[in-house]
């Protein structure tokens, strides 16, 4: 299951004690399931995957109704049954209305966020928007979601989520800077922002180069176009925004030099390399890394998703620092490690 590639499960009976896969979505259960056995199978679906999928969607083709409730009862170890089953898709819908208002009470519009005077108002901005995203992202798990369901435009989301982005990229840069000088600082430094909330996975490099191959075919006006839609995309993205400046340097440098019957794929691609291989290099030397240790801690990052351990950073380094900075150096040079990764994986 590490691509993901299962599209759909035909189970007959103990497969659902050994299967498990968090990014599965959906059971369909045609069985007059009871207690354990129910709760078993509806739990294959129900994992939290990250924080994208807080629970999974359960059609039944019999009445379990009655069942339901009953395994509840047995197994919620004190619980109720409003905490354990999800919201309707309309309390979704109904939640999501309310929360936009807030929102929009706040910052009227994306460019009021610029004018947000200190951290507290800042920090309010946060937390409304939050609401907003993690609302629709609730509401995309259910099989009855339609985009004009949202109370919000797709235009104005997209603005409200870059200036929500700035303000993770500005907070993100400054706690790095205050953990290396042993501060803290209170308010939008303490908030998580959820930014794998903001992902969508149909918008990646390789959409991007796809509207970048379409500049080829394309007349003066409709370019300038296309490369201001391309430059909206790099800032409101979440997974695109540490990959703009790369991007953006192909634009500037590659893709003029380029015929206009020439394939710019291949041409990226290389590019790509060049501009990863620099990047990594930089660290390397930066930091005074062994090149072989990194790209190993990096490949085992990659199958694994699992960070290293501080004494696999510190053996990756050249100079072997003294115990008390073995900590913070490590955090720094992981930290730049996972920017590498965030911008070209």
């Amino acid at each position: 299951m590490r691509n993901r590639e299962i599209d759909i499960l035909l189970v007959v009976n103990m497969f659902l004690t050994g299967f498990d896969s968090p990014p599965l979505n959906t059971i369909y259960v045609d069985k007059p399931l009871r207690q354990h056995g129910l709760i078993q199978a509806f739990s294959r679906t129900n994992r939290p995957w990250g924080q994208r999928k807080t629970h999974g969607n359960v059609v039944c083709f019999r009445n379990l109704k009655a069942n339901t409730d009953e395994a509840i009862a047995l197994f919620a170890a004190g619980g109720q049954e409003a905490d354990i089953l999800a919201s309707t898709y309309e309390d979704l819908k109904t939640r999501l209305g309310r929360a936009v208002a807030r929102l929009y009470e706040l910052v009227p519009d994306a460019g009021a966020v610029d004018l947000l005077s200190d951290e507290k108002a800042q920090a309010a901005f946060v937390q409304a928007f939050r609401a907003v995203i993690r609302l629709k992202t609730a509401m995309e798990t259910y099989a009855e979601y339609d985009p004009d369901d949202l109370p919000i435009g797709t235009q104005g989301l997209a603005d409200y989520r870059s200036k929500y982005l700035d303000l993770h990229d500005r907070v993100r840069g400054r706690r790095q800077k205050d953990k290396e000088e042993g501060e803290e600082r209170p308010i939008l430094d303490n908030l998580d922002f959820e930014v794998a909330l903001l992902h969508r996975d149909e918008i990646n490099v390789a959409y991007i180069l796809n509207l970048i191959a379409a500049l080829q075919e394309s007349g003066p006006e409709e370019a300038a176009a296309g490369r201001k839609r391309i430059a909206a995309l790099l800032d409101a993205e979440a997974g695109l925004r540490n990959k703009r400046a790369p991007i953006t340097r192909f634009l500037d440098q590659e893709f003029g030099l380029i015929p206009p019957d020439e394939n710019p794929r291949p041409r990226f691609w290389a590019f790509w390399e060049r501009e990863r291989r620099a990047a990594l290099d930089t660290i390397v030397e930066a930091e005074n890394l062994r090149p072989d240790k990194v790209e190993a801690l990096l490949s085992d990052y990659a199958f694994t998703g699992r960070k290293p351990l501080r004494d696999d950073l510190v053996s990756s380094m050249k100079d072997r620092p003294r115990l008390l900075e073995r900590e913070p150096r490590a955090e720094r040079v992981w930290g730049k490690l996972l920017d590498y990764m965030d911008t070209f994986t």
